[in-house]
């Protein structure tokens, strides 16, 4: 009996020991996961009250019939415990198998595994002009992942109302599109021809629409709809990776690739300039309309997404989305 009573006691100190050694390493953990067709964005967040010091955090991926980890990222963290970042070259409509890390001088912790499935794209052709665009799965929604570059005439670069080619001031459609910016950018449409430029079996996107969307790239519902600009650095998930940034490089983990594309609109107050901003700043139609028609603005200067009220005669980039 006594025999058993020390294996007993031993057992438990041993069991204490080994408990007390796990209080003294990080934890680590998986967040919120935001899935798209080739990559994910991740957080994820490190609890501590013991000794060890995390050297580095990050994310660990393979496909999910794999027993093996087949890529990792290293994260950047805010001065906090948590920490986040874009993983990409995934493969659409594919399950894969995550787990957030942190490297200590003695090993690597793990959370537990979470599974993610991306999401689709692929390409369709308008039978207009034989153009054929990219498409991506964003949460419920199918948009297209290039502007629109459907030009069937080019308006006079002075007039208030048409289709134009950023910095294109002739009148020949085969001259328009053989400049940069139209191959680059697509083109730029005032509202009331935005309305009916889209494919078959597409349409201009509403403000809803556009909420929507917002939501799924994690801005706050509390924010999405409001005026001015909203949200932090979720304008990131949707940009194309070359947009000069001064506060960090877009990560386009959603691949819908916006573009700086600029826009159309008569100023006269510095001369008659018409074009603007291209390099800096995005400018998306949308069908709704109330005083004004309602607009979606990305730029190189703010961080997140601004919805504005804007005049008919302003040109605008169009992104279609899927009916």
């Amino acid at each position: 009996m006594k025999t058993i009573i020390r294996i007993l006691v031993i057992l438990l100190i041993i069991v204490l020991c080994s408990h007390c050694e796990r209080e003294k390493l990080p934890q680590v953990y998986t967040g919120k996961v935001l899935v798209f067709s080739q990559a994910a964005y991740c957080y994820g967040w490190v609890y501590s009250k013991g000794e060890a010091d995390v050297d580095e955090y990050g994310f660990v991926w393979s496909k999910s019939d794999s027993s093996d980890i087949q890529n990792s990222k290293v994260a950047f963290d805010n001065g906090t415990n948590y920490f986040e970042t874009a993983i990409s070259g995934l493969t659409p409509n594919t399950t894969y198998s995550l787990k957030a890390y942190a490297a200590y001088s003695e090993g690597t912790l793990y959370s537990e595994e979470t599974e993610i499935t991306t999401s689709r794209a692929g390409t369709f052709t308008d039978s207009r002009d034989g153009r054929t665009y990219k498409w991506v799965e964003i949460g419920n929604q199918i948009w297209m992942a290039e502007n629109l570059s459907y030009i069937p005439y080019v308006s006079t670069f002075t007039n208030d109302t048409g289709l134009f080619v950023y910095n294109y001031k002739g009148s020949s459609v085969d001259m328009a599109k053989k400049t940069e910016e139209f191959k680059k950018y697509g083109c730029l449409y005032t509202w009331e021809i935005s309305l009916h430029v889209c494919p078959d079996g597409w349409h201009l996107p509403g403000d809803d629409e556009w909420q929507e969307l917002q939501k799924t790239i994690g801005i706050p519902s509390s924010q999405v709809g409001k005026y001015l600009w909203h949200g932090t650095n979720e304008d990131k998930l949707l940009k194309s990776t070359f947009w000069s940034e001064p506060y960090g490089k877009p990560n386009n983990a959603t691949s819908f690739s916006a573009l700086p594309a600029g826009y159309h609109h008569r100023e006269t107050e510095n001369g008659y300039i018409y074009f603007h901003g291209l390099g800096g700043s995005a400018y998306f139609g949308s069908s709704t309309k109330y005083d004004y028609p309602i607009m979606i603005v990305l730029d190189s200067y703010h961080n997140g997404i601004m919805k504005t009220g804007a005049a008919e005669s302003f040109g605008c980039s169009v992104r279609c989305i899927r009916d």
